[in-house]
């Protein structure tokens, strides 16, 4: 896989499908019961297609509660290639977790969790449908510390399908993993009419570090692959000088305004985009945008894109 456009390893967090936080908790819950039939479980993970986790649970009691963010970002792109390999098939692989123990393995079963035949409902009721080749599943895994618990796996797995179809949150999650959050979909409210007839906005990234994740929008169709990793490094680039000043407050210029946060603003415009960044307190946006976009039209974008997500944190994060 080619990483030079890929966003977790600029900002070290990862990407979750956008999907209701009730599905999103009923999907932990089945997750937690189905690990209990498993030797030595450490933990369970559904994912899209594209590496967005959808889901993810840890045994009760089990230490660390967590998945490091560095760990989970490479699971994500290890089990892209083992489902490209696989296809349908279920697997049972060595995999190391570097960030939980660099110097051992532990086994990961990977295979497909599929909804039963239908439509499910999208956030505003209507039905959806994925346009991704595997549309009717998303993708599983069960991580363990057992060398020879494939087939416990294996049971676990058809009992957590036959759970979260019985109660219709499978079905949710699979037509949430298959929507990418395209900038032309997104209500009026999240661009306050910005986004007019020019399409100002090419793409955005709304880390938050605290929660280990970030969102990251589809790329504007009229970006080519160059323009892709051109802008990933602009990503790049901008976030370690951004870093570099860290705790410093830049007042000097029109900027977005969030009250109660310190923040930096850095606005750089390049020949083919703009790059515009701000962090605060617990948050970092970064916008392209077109080059003729002008300062004031980008400030406007950033704040009203960033009290959308903010309002929509719940949906659009895994919480850990």
């Amino acid at each position: 896989r080619n990483l030079s456009w890929e966003t977790c390893y600029v900002f070290d967090t990862y990407t979750a499908v956008r999907v209701r936080a009730e599905v999103r908790e009923t999907v932990a819950r089945a997750m937690v019961e189905a690990m209990k039939t498993v030797t030595k479980p450490f933990a369970c993970v559904a994912f899209g297609d594209d590496g967005r986790v959808g889901a993810y649970a840890k045994p009760r009691g089990h230490r660390p509660t967590t998945i490091a963010a560095s760990d989970l970002i490479v699971l994500m792109n290890f089990l892209r290639v083992v489902s490209r390999c696989e296809g349908d098939e279920d697997s049972f692989t060595r995999v190391c977790l570097p960030e939980f123990n660099p110097d051992g393995f532990m086994r990961a079963y990977t295979a497909r969790l599929r909804a039963r035949d239908g439509d499910a409902a999208g956030d505003e009721g209507q039905p959806v449908k994925s346009t991704r080749a595997s549309s009717g599943s998303i993708g599983i895994c069960i991580i363990t510390a057992s060398a020879d618990a494939m087939e416990e796996c294996r049971a676990a797995r058809d009992a957590l399908e036959k759970r979260l179809n019985d109660d219709g949150a499978l079905a949710q999650m699979v037509a949430a993993a298959g929507e990418s959050m395209s900038i032309a979909k997104l209500p009026s409210e999240a661009l306050g009419g910005f986004q007019d007839a020019s399409e100002p906005l090419l793409h955005f990234v709304y880390n938050r570090p605290a929660r280990h994740q970030h969102v990251s929008s589809a790329f504007s169709p009229s970006l080519n692959g160059a323009d892709v990793k051109a802008i990933t490094r602009a990503y790049a680039s901008t976030y370690t000088s951004m870093k570099e000043t860290e705790g410093v407050v830049d007042a000097s210029g029109p900027g977005p305004k969030f009250i109660g946060a310190a923040q930096r603003v850095r606005y750089e415009r390049r020949a083919r985009f703009s790059v515009l960044a701000c962090v605060g307190g617990d948050f970092e946006i970064y916008l392209t945008l077109k080059p003729s976009t002008t300062t004031t039209t980008a400030v406007a974008l950033c704040n009203r894109l960033c009290v959308w997500l903010r309002v929509h944190e719940p949906e659009l994060f895994v919480e850990e």
